[in-house]
């Protein structure tokens, strides 16, 4: 029975590693060569026979009497090392962090040897855990976003995967935490998209060539969980193939765009911005969707002409929608009024939808101030337009636009460009509300309608002085 049970484990994990990066993590678990592993059938004897041996072992070891197994819940050697029996061959070194400063520490020194490491590799991320331990402590967050950049700045990557079943406060207060590193564009986001019973919860990060930090707890108590920060490359590397199967039930949380995606972006936009519903707008200025048609026209003739034609197309159909869609949903625009505004005009940074450009568009002073008419007429012939002053100067580095339960664009408004589109609906759920209760701390809505037109009517007095 134990033969026959081998078979079908090296069966079933040599069809499962297909894929190179898994043969080279089997390889080094199995202590063998990679390219010994490229044929399913040799791969799967190579898996048999290791498993064939580890069995032999664990019997031996059993028959003479030695205590190969010690009873959950005793500890060897309290402190900051402790002796794993794994793999069925020798006993694994690891150090152990209790609770959620011990969490904290066993993470950050986990990064550090990351950013020692020479290798360039790829992080792979995930904990379902409280959040207590990253959200609780501003000073650790700060050192953790620090250390993060610096492994992304050093040339490494990450992969993770997110729980989005999470309260929308913890939800706003994680995004805001990440929203640095996405911004590299050095991180790829996951989810898994079922629901899970929240009783065990797990927190796996793995440094593939360096360390790892795994922990378990039952549901949110973490102030006693164990924190082992273990170095074994064979560890890594089962470690590694459980988070590839937990990562193949996942999907990506967004999609991420840089400029080398060429236009590639513009079906992906177009599809939430046409969708019908109720949608906001932030950023710096007033949106594109809201630019004359004359205007547009003007500002995209310093284009090359595929580039021309193919804006100015987008930017009529923006238009058309806009105008169709503000007919029975409201449309928000949140925005900072720009104070200072030289003679030859200013660079505008309509991130999202004008990435692709090999220049920024220039918009003049005569430009803005048609652009504002423009807006002063739509506030006048449409109840659902409404226009939201931002008290304070923006520090937010991104023009976010989201359509109600249907996704969430938001683009960086420096460069290099970077542009992310989601549509996971805790996530856009929870930036729709945030951005609802951002409206009232932070912004400022006139008493009526023309109390905005007026505020319009003095900046446009304001630019055409000149």
């Amino acid at each position: 029975k134990k033969e026959e049970y081998s078979q079908m484990m090296a069966v079933f994990f040599a069809q499962q590693s297909s894929e190179s990066h898994k043969q080279a993590s089997l390889a080094e678990l199995l202590g063998v060569k990679k390219e010994l592993l490229e044929e399913e059938i040799r791969r799967r004897e190579l898996i048999h026979n290791w498993l064939i041996a580890s069995e032999q072992g664990i019997s031996k070891g059993s028959r003479s009497g030695k205590k190969e197994h010690r009873t959950a819940g005793t500890a060897e050697n309290i402190g900051n090392a402790s002796r794993t029996r794994g793999l069925g061959e020798k006993e694994i070194m690891s150090k152990v962090y209790y609770g959620q400063k011990g969490k904290q520490e066993a993470v950050l020194k986990f990064l550090q040897m990351v950013i020692e490491e020479k290798a360039l590799q790829t992080l792979f991320l995930f904990s379902d855990e409280n959040m207590s331990w990253l959200l609780e402590s501003k000073e650790f967050a700060q050192k953790w976003t620090k250390m993060l950049l610096q492994v992304l700045q050093k040339g490494c990557r990450v992969k993770v995967i997110h729980t989005v079943n999470r309260t929308i406060d913890e939800l706003r207060a994680g995004f805001e935490k990440w929203l640095p590193l996405y911004l590299t564009g050095g991180v790829e986001p996951f989810y898994y998209p079922k629901t899970r019973d929240g009783l065990f919860k797990r927190t796996i990060f793995i440094a593939p060539s360096t360390a790892a930090v795994v922990a378990n707890s039952v549901g949110d108590k973490i102030k006693n969980t164990a924190n082992l920060l273990v170095e074994d490359r064979k560890l890594l590397a089962a470690l590694l193939l459980e988070y590839e199967e937990l990562l193949r039930l996942c999907r990506p949380l967004m999609r991420i765009f840089q400029p080398k995606n060429k236009l590639s972006y513009i079906p992906a936009i177009s599809q939430i911005e046409e969708a019908i519903a109720d949608s906001l707008y932030f950023s710096t200025y007033f949106s594109h969707y809201t630019i004359p048609p004359d205007v547009a026209k003007e500002v995209f003739a310093s284009l090359p002409h595929p580039l021309r034609a193919i804006f100015t197309d987008y930017q009529q159909k923006r238009q058309d929608g806009l105008a169709s869609m503000i007919k029975k949903h409201r449309f928000t625009e949140v925005i900072q009024l720009p104070q200072n505004i030289p003679d030859e005009g200013i660079e505008m940074t309509y991130s999202f939808p004008y990435m692709a450009l090999p220049l920024r568009l220039c918009f003049s002073r005569p430009h803005i101030v048609r652009h504002l008419q423009n807006v002063i007429k739509l506030l006048e012939k449409y109840p659902n337009y409404r226009v939201v002053f931002a008290q304070k100067e923006n520090k937010l580095p991104v023009s976010i636009f989201i359509k109600e339960d249907t996704g969430v664009i938001m683009g960086k408004n420096y460069i290099p460009d970077c542009l992310f589109i989601f549509k996971e609906s805790h996530l856009v759920g929870s930036f729709w509300v945030d951005f609802q209760q951002w409206m009232e701390q932070e912004a400022v809505a006139a008493p009526d309608k023309k109390g905005t037109i007026v505020r319009l009517h003095e900046l446009i007095a304001s630019l055409s002085k000149n």
